[in-house]
């Protein structure tokens, strides 16, 4: 079974969107625009996304959780505003600046370096330009960056209190994460305590609301 596909078979993905995405939704007070939502999971942001009257591509690598998306929407009314797509975000099948919005929350993180780097390329290629990006990935002051074993800088497998503790998990450092997004505007960037489940503790993410200025 693929890693994402058993991870998803037994995990239970919270379902509630974060303030920073519905405080983006509220600012911006965005319409009629094209979405993406990368690494969409079982699709809390998806649904809330296209229930607000957006247009939404739901992109994953794995089959599991878009099933699960496709259950919960079944017969939605905003239903025909979603499009579910399995793959990779090496290889997004869209052409370039074809989204006026792209949202990952809690993917970019799990890989090698190398990796990210090409993810954040697909990326700033499928955005328009004054798209906006928003993301979180984890920060080095998250506790469990000091457990499991590291693969490459700031990149660990096998960490504590993970419900994917073989997937690669890199944790970044302010600095770092600003250097994968020099060809946007930092409209906000915030480090943020979160819980995703009681047993596991809670995670620290950077929350990171992006333009693309080139």
């Amino acid at each position: 079974m693929y890693p994402w596909d058993k991870i998803f078979s037994k995990k239970q993905e919270v379902r509630k969107i974060e303030e920073f995405i519905k405080s983006f939704y509220k600012k911006y007070k965005i319409k009629n625009q094209k979405v993406l939502d990368l690494g969409c999971g079982t699709g809390r942001y998806t649904i809330f996304l296209a229930q607000k009257g957006l247009e939404v591509i739901a992109l994953d690598i794995s089959r599991i959780p878009l099933s699960i998306l496709a259950k919960r929407i079944k017969n939605k009314p905003y239903r025909k505003r979603i499009k579910l797509v399995k793959t990779s975000a090496s290889r997004i099948p869209y052409p370039n600046k074809s989204f006026d919005i792209v949202i990952s929350i809690a993917v970019l993180h799990h890989g090698k370096a190398k990796q990210i780097k090409g993810w954040f390329k697909e990326v700033k290629r499928v955005l328009k330009r004054d798209g906006y990006f928003l993301l979180s990935v984890l920060s080095k002051n998250d506790l469990r960056y000091n457990s499991g074993k590291e693969i490459e800088k700031n990149t660990k497998v096998n960490i504590k209190n993970t419900f994917d503790p073989e997937i690669p998990h890199h944790f970044f450092s302010e600095k770092e994460i600003l250097s994968f997004l020099k060809d946007y505007e930092i409209l906000n960037i915030k480090e943020t305590s979160r819980v995703t489940a009681k047993k596991y503790g809670k995670f620290i993410h950077f929350d990171i609301i992006a333009r693309k200025i080139k």
